[in-house]
């Protein structure tokens, strides 16, 4: 995916030859204090919701998403196909292992195997899985007072950055929280 992004004929971000400042002050400059104060207000707005740098470009993200994992798929598919893997189980005793009794000679028509009851044991069925995005506002919905920074949300979670950067962006579309500075985070006051 980070190809489709950089690629210097194909990406979505600017070539310098793309990017043309034009005002109409009597500033000689070519950078005048309009044009900062532009480029300042758009950074402001792209740290708040680095979405928006796809809709700028005209870029569906869910598309580039979906294609970068269905790329990512099919080559972990064509590397499945050539290996056989070691972690499959070779002559083991299936009836021991999941508590089934196999019917040694099936008779027509009967050819499911019949199912003994398991013993029980210590084992508790795995809790419901949370996703990243329920993860990360967890964490930083916790904080009512002192704000988290990015850097302690990626050491909690262990997610990658972009990961993180976009569930954030999700979050404070949805209002749950909101920036109380550059890379620090906390619930929102309306959540």
């Amino acid at each position: 995916m980070t190809n489709i992004l950089i690629d210097k004929k194909e990406g979505i971000f600017p070539s310098p030859n793309e990017i043309k400042f034009s005002c109409s002050c009597p500033d000689s400059a070519y950078m005048c204090k309009h044009i900062a104060a532009t480029l300042y207000g758009v950074g402001t707005r792209l740290d708040q919701n680095p979405a928006l740098f796809f809709t700028l470009r005209g870029v569906n993200m869910d598309n580039l998403v979906s294609q970068a994992i269905q790329k990512e798929a099919d080559q972990l598919i064509k590397k499945s196909k050539s290996k056989i893997s070691k972690r499959i189980i070779q002559n083991a005793d299936l009836s021991s292992t999941f508590g089934i009794d196999f019917d040694d000679s099936p008779t027509p028509g009967n050819t499911k195997p019949v199912v003994s009851h398991p013993k029980k044991t210590n084992i508790k069925p795995d809790k419901k899985k949370i996703s990243p995005y329920e993860t990360v506002v967890f964490i930083i919905s916790r904080r009512k007072v002192n704000p988290i920074n990015f850097k302690e949300i990626k050491k909690r979670t262990g997610f990658e950055d972009t990961l993180i950067r976009n569930i954030i962006a999700r979050a404070k579309q949805k209002g749950v929280i909101e920036n109380k500075g550059r890379g620090l985070y906390m619930r929102s006051v309306q959540a």
